[in-house]
């Protein structure tokens, strides 16, 4: 496929594959599997997140003494926003979530969003084309989900969002992710979400994520059709998985999981380069009119797809930015707070998926236990502040200095045999490589490993047969 920064076009059937089906050259508006084929049961309240354990631990988090946090904004570039066509009630949820952010080319003047895909087009999608309100049921997504609208008048600490369109005439412009760059760096947006893959790189592109990779994370939906990612290629979603040293996390490719927490059916998958998964499926948010339905007004349904699954990860990276992690840092920890699978590990790079508790808590350590049978969490103090540095553990058959592992986690099968996950901490200056996956051994250990709980003080032995995960704190 030809390309250049200034008219590169895909076909948005094509392009949109995290949300459309294409029968021929024609996309119709529709999931690209229906609510009943997601595995497991949806409660509402807590799919795709329950908002009191997040916001407990951001509460937490914020009041650590090294903590300041900043209210970030995410760029949902996709296909635009229209004020006038959305209902009353939403507006209002929206009126000071959907920011007036910069035009192209003034630092003083504003608007509902910007076009990225030519200078002078408009904001407000086509509202000829099926997929024109796409980017508004991301943008719902992006700020939290529904179940966050009852919170947003209790705190301005979650983030926003910043619409960018990246269509003319029906099409995405490629050129439109390169100035998305573009336009993040120079307005201070830390998080990009994109939905639309591509045949290639555009010409220019790695000089620009090389420019920018460390100061603007790009989350990207993996795409709809069930492939193995690893063999198929298209990008940038396969920029995900381990980063080059040359843009260090910059690129974060999301797939999608159901309610049981399997990996949905029509999401793509990779061990190379699906970074984690999402909530997707049955995902209810505002989504256009169809047939029979008020035109002015849009729907509020369930969807499904990897385009409603890559928003609720960068819900969580602008959080984690705006509490001052690097960015450099942002994408290790999503995948190393990753709640893991031993049936994800030829699917999922982290083998995991999206644990926003786990992910805000990176000033502790998190241990998660059995306790008598039942899920217990407690945060514990950094290793440097509660003296473990010596320990030594065996994993595996392996010994490990304790302060030199990122994150611990055990699994059980069905049949008993017990797996664990072991992550070493990155040496400075790398980046953080995929975790060994091995059989725990009769002579593995945590014997002497304490923590001392960040709320209590109490001191609690930790016990390898009861573990769920120990992930090391990223101060």
């Amino acid at each position: 496929m030809a390309s250049s920064d200034d008219a590169v076009t895909v076909n948005a059937a094509q392009a949109l594959i995290s949300y459309s089906s294409v029968v021929g050259d024609q996309p119709f508006l529709v999931s690209p599997k229906s609510d009943a084929a997601c595995s497991g049961t949806v409660n509402p309240e807590a799919w795709p997140f329950a908002p009191e354990p997040i916001l407990r631990q951001l509460s937490q988090t914020i009041r650590h003494p090294d903590i300041e946090y900043d209210q970030q904004t995410i760029l949902v570039l996709d296909t635009g926003f229209n004020r006038q066509h959305v209902p009353p009630y939403w507006t209002d949820f929206a009126q000071d979530l959907i920011k007036r952010i910069p035009r192209q080319g003034s630092a003083t003047r504003r608007a509902d969003g910007v076009n990225l895909a030519f200078a002078g087009g408009a904001i407000s999608p086509d509202q000829n084309y099926d997929l024109g309100w796409h980017g508004l049921s991301v943008a719902e997504i992006a700020l939290g989900s529904r179940n966050f609208h009852d919170f947003r008048s209790l705190t301005d600490l979650l983030p926003s969002v910043g619409m960018a369109n990246a269509m003319h005439n029906g099409r995405i412009q490629a050129s439109s992710l390169i100035n998305a760059y573009d336009y993040a760096s120079r307005h201070d947006i830390a998080v990009i979400n994109m939905s639309f893959l591509l045949g290639q790189s555009p010409s220019g592109f790695l000089e620009v994520l090389s420019r920018h990779g460390n100061n603007v994370l790009l989350v990207v939906a993996a795409g709809n059709d069930g492939e193995d990612l690893d063999k198929v290629g298209q990008w940038p979603a396969s920029m995900g998985g381990e980063s080059s040293p040359a843009a260090i996390g910059s690129v974060i490719t999301v797939g999608s999981h159901d309610p049981d927490g399997s990996i949905s059916s029509f999401s793509r998958r990779g061990d190379r380069t699906i970074d984690l998964l999402a909530p997707g499926c049955g995902i209810v948010t505002v989504d256009g009119p169809t047939q029979g339905d008020n035109p002015e007004t849009l729907a509020v349904r369930s969807v499904s797809g990897t385009s409603f699954a890559a928003p609720s990860v960068s819900f969580v990276a602008a959080m984690l930015h705006g509490l001052g992690l690097p960015f450099g840092d942002i994408k290790g920890r999503l995948i190393l707070s990753a709640d893991v699978s031993n049936a994800l590990d030829s699917n999922v790079y982290s083998r995991g998926r999206l644990n926003p508790e786990d992910a805000l808590a990176f000033p502790f350590i998190v241990y998660r236990f059995d306790n008598d049978g039942s899920p217990s969490r407690v945060t514990a103090e950094p290793l440097d502040v509660f003296p473990n540095l010596a320990i030594q553990v065996t994993l595996c058959g392996e010994p490990y200095l304790l302060h030199e592992l990122s994150k611990i986690a055990r699994r059980v099968e069905d049949d008993g045999t017990a797996m664990l996950h072991v992550w070493e901490r990155p040496l400075a200056g790398t980046t953080l490589s995929r975790g060994e996956y091995c059989q725990q051994q009769p002579g593995d250990t945590m014997a002497n490993t304490q923590i001392r709980d960040a709320t209590t003080g109490q001191v609690r032995d930790v016990q390898l047969d009861n573990l769920r995960d120990f992930i090391l704190s990223m101060r």
